[in-house]
């Protein structure tokens, strides 16, 4: 039977370099070694999407495992190990986006990110032993913890802990960070590598309590409080990173809206989360809007153009027509999306059409006897042919497809207004 005794300390007290500490009620005192101080001579490192940095003392490398994590929604989780000068690992660096599920959780490296729960675990057990300032208020913290393996009899070990805290989120080495689209989560303190080469854990208090504080403790700890967090989107990727194919969408369109406005305030509609507007639109007489909305992976999904004679309907094919959803806009207007089944398939269309019509067409006439086409469009991929009217429905339900017709019913145009 194995038990493991955690008391947090919410309340923190600095303590100075040389005071003598009592440890777990034990009378023998722990003296700490002389705190280090990072010089110019230390290399900077930075997160692969600029979300933290920190300093390395000489001789130190780091091992970057950052990687895509997590199913359905997915995020780009960075994680750094910090190896010492012999090549041993001493510490790590994580941070994730704060999503409805922990995912560094599930990774072996990281095992220790919420290992007492969430929303993290206690940033002082049975010990308190080291204490040193941080930037932005943090505080790294020196700890140990007790665990107790009873068969015929119990025993106990100790294990020691360094992290960077902040004391007024509570007990918890999980650090956040509130950026424009999230919340970020982050975690930086002692790893070391399981290899033998060094105790995991010590016989007593006091052997625990000597190493966090001690000379091996008080380079780590300087390490530590160089951590700088920083301000940067939850969507932010590494440069040429890209998710995997099966996750663009989650990727693409989980996020804010921004307003796109054409330069002559004729047209505006909402911009789905990291997309970007392309406006091709002339000017002067016979002017015509040409705009396409470009998902971040390269793709235009979207097309909004007007023109002097109503454009080829890009929707028009053989087969039976099914309306799936039609959002009124106004008394004449929807956003509609539809299946067209033929004996290729099923396509799924979405566009600005008339309300009310059973056999929608992609473009809107205007009362000039020109026309509007705000049309989505899959060339390849995404809902463009599919193998069956379930298939059809359940991606037009996903959150790409269902973002593109929250786009449409946004948009506003001074032509359809009568303007």
């Amino acid at each position: 039977m194995r038990s493991t005794h955690h008391g947090p300390r919410a309340a923190l007290a600095l303590l100075v370099a040389g005071a003598a500490l009592v440890v777990g009620g034990c009378a023998t005192p722990v003296v700490n070694a002389p705190a280090v101080t990072p010089t110019s001579s230390w290399q900077q490192v930075e997160t692969q999407t600029g979300s933290a940095r920190f300093r390395i003392p000489p001789g130190w490398t780091v091992e970057d495992r950052s990687a895509f994590v997590g199913a359905g929604v997915v995020s780009w989780v960075n994680v750094v190990a910090l190896l010492d000068e012999e090549g041993q690992q001493q510490l790590a660096y994580a941070d994730e986006s704060a999503l409805a599920e922990p995912y560094v959780a599930g990774e072996e490296a990281m095992a220790w990110f919420y290992s007492d729960g969430l929303p993290g675990a206690p940033a002082a057990g049975e010990g308190l032993v080291a204490e040193r300032a941080a930037s932005e208020g943090r505080v790294v913290a020196g700890w140990w913890d007790e665990s107790r393996v009873c068969l015929l009899g119990c025993q106990s070990s100790y294990q020691p802990h360094l992290a960077v805290i902040d004391p007024a989120a509570g007990p918890s080495r999980v650090l956040t960070t509130e950026q424009s689209d999230g919340t970020r989560r982050h975690a930086f303190g002692l790893l070391r590598a399981a290899d033998g080469t060094e105790p995991g854990a010590y016989d007593s208090p006091d052997e625990a309590a000597r190493f966090a504080s001690g000379p091996q403790g008080q380079l780590l700890q300087a390490v530590l409080s160089t951590l700088e967090l920083l301000a940067v989107p939850l969507s932010a990727l590494p440069p040429g990173v890209s998710p995997p194919a099966d996750v663009l969408d989650t990727i693409a369109y989980d996020g804010p809206l921004e307003r796109f406005t054409t330069a002559d305030g004729a047209i505006a509609f909402d911009v789905p989360h990291l997309h970007t507007v392309v406006d091709e639109s002339t000017t002067g007489p016979g002017a015509e809007h040409r705009i396409s909305v470009v998902e971040p992976f390269g793709e235009t999904v979207m097309t909004i153009a007007d023109g002097a004679s109503p454009p080829l309907d890009p929707t028009v094919g053989p087969g039976e027509v099914t309306v799936v959803e039609q959002r009124p806009i106004d008394e004449r207007l929807a956003a509609t999306s539809w299946l067209i089944e033929s004996g290729r398939g099923v396509t799924a269309h979405m566009a600005l059409t008339e309300l009310g019509t059973e056999n929608p067409v992609g473009f809107v006439p205007l009362d000039d006897g020109r026309a509007l086409v705000v049309y989505v469009q899959w060339s390849a991929g995404g809902c463009a042919m599919l193998g069956g009217l379930s298939e059809a429905r359940d991606c037009l339900a996903g959150i790409g497809p269902a973002a593109l017709l929250d786009t449409i019913e946004s948009i506003e145009s001074i032509e359809l207004d009568g303007g």
